[in-house]
């Protein structure tokens, strides 16, 4: 943390992107809460699930969870009018805001990896780590 200080003096906020993946994050993370850091947790990994978190914080977290977007969310943050004539690109691409508004990024190559972390990864891990 001294040297997150020295690059960031003024930081409100600290995220700390995908931090399930360290040894005894739970316990780092409690310790700088009781220094009274301001903390924004996230990961997208099923060992961040609020039954979870629940236990590791002890009641203080909040956990958002962020969902893809829905048809009519997607009308709305394109600022299209409503019409099924939209409707098979926003099916084709999926609600993900990472591939519906990015024209850059083959979305059947990114939905396929997103699918195979989520999926095949995170929820087949933790199947197997609970049977053992």
């Amino acid at each position: 943390m001294d040297a997150a200080h020295k690059v960031y003096p003024d930081a409100d906020f600290w995220y700390l992107d995908e931090i399930q993946d360290f040894p005894d994050w739970e316990t780092f993370v409690n310790k700088l809460h009781r220094r009274s850091y301001n903390l924004v947790p996230t990961g997208s990994n099923a060992k961040l699930l609020s039954t979870e978190l629940a236990t590791a914080l002890t009641g203080r977290h909040v956990a958002i969870e962020l969902l893809p977007f829905s048809f009519e969310e997607y009308i709305n943050a394109t600022s299209q009018i409503p019409s099924w004539t939209n409707f098979p690109f926003y099916l084709e691409r999926g609600g993900d805001p990472e591939v519906l508004f990015q024209s850059a990024i083959d979305a059947r190559s990114y939905l396929s990896t997103l699918f195979d972390s989520i999926v095949l990864k995170d929820l087949v891990k933790r199947k197997k780590n609970s049977e053992s």
